[in-house]
């Protein structure tokens, strides 16, 4: 267990990484609606991931890791168009209309829908009660968030959920996939091809005509350096490398995490009200969460 390790530049180093994927992350929905407040959502979307994945790209050349064969670059079409293009779409776009905190609760929900995908449709696991009562739990903590929302704000919140199962379905995928060997460099390509999807998706929805890059305000400005910077150039690679030395349920536990820091941050610094039910609703939703997660965790023999 982390607690029982010598503190040493490794331990450090786990702690730092933990750090960013629940702090920084959880940060990242507040920049995202401020970004969203001035710049058209798939606009915004572009702009975070091309940078990200041209940056992520160079480093790994530099690195000397192969550039991807046109097989994985067709591999890697598969994750972008649902994650970073539907999953990332939805969740910029409904931020236009929804509060960055209940826009980060309803995405905790991903790790439910994947272990359903897995056990349900995919058969890569069986299907066991702690999922079903996750699944029951999730459900029922979305209803309870989109419930009181009305009008336009209930149908953003749909489609961010809908931008949830994309992601969960991406994430699926991504294992059946001959990706590049190299998860930074498949990240790049996924993040790059994303871009330029998103891209097509802005011009083809009218959100190009009348945008004036160059009128922004100085918040909108920092906020996408943060994204990507800090949400997607350091937070993913800091995943990435907890991946590499801790199991992969003490890392998705960055999902329980990242609601409660985007509600904080959301009410501290941008004065977004949260209501009883919006707290219950979350709550619901993390205990679902925490059931599926629970049901890959490491059983020991006394």
């Amino acid at each position: 267990m982390l607690a029982k390790t010598k503190p040493n530049s490794d331990y450090w180093a786990l702690v730092g990484a933990f750090a960013v994927i629940y702090l920084l992350w959880g940060t990242t929905f507040l920049a995202i609606k401020i970004g969203v407040a001035e710049v058209p959502p798939l606009i915004f979307a572009v702009e975070r991931f091309i940078p990200a994945g041209a940056l992520l790209y160079a480093w790994c050349r530099w690195r000397g890791v192969p550039v991807p064969t046109a097989r994985e670059w067709r591999a890697a079409a598969v994750p972008a168009a649902f994650m970073v293009l539907i999953g990332y779409g939805c969740l910029f776009w409904g931020e236009t209309r929804v509060t960055s905190g209940i826009a980060a609760v309803i995405p905790a929900t991903i790790p439910v829908w994947v272990a359903l995908l897995e056990s349900l449709v995919f058969r890569l696991a069986p299907i066991s009660w702690r999922v079903i009562g996750g699944a029951v739990l999730g459900v029922a903590g979305v209803t309870l968030l989109v419930g009181p929302l009305g009008g336009g704000r209930t149908v953003a919140a749909l489609v961010i959920l809908i931008g949830a199962l994309a992601w969960a379905v991406g994430t699926v995928l991504v294992k059946r996939l001959p990706l590049p060997k190299s998860t930074t460099m498949s990240s790049a390509a996924q993040m790059l091809l994303g871009g330029a999807m998103l891209a097509i998706a802005a011009v083809a929805s009218g959100q190009v005509e009348g945008w004036h890059p160059l009128a922004v305000s100085r918040e909108a400005v920092l906020a996408w350096l943060y994204l990507v910077l800090a949400g997607s150039v350091l937070g993913y690679s800091a995943y990435v490398w907890l991946l590499g030395r801790v199991s992969a349920t003490k890392v998705s536990s960055y999902a329980l995490v990242n609601p409660v820091v985007a509600l904080a941050v959301g009410w501290m610094f941008a004065g977004e009200r949260v209501s009883a039910m919006a707290l219950a609703g979350t709550g619901v939703v993390l205990a679902g969460l925490a059931l599926v997660l629970a049901r890959d965790a490491p059983q020991k023999n006394h």
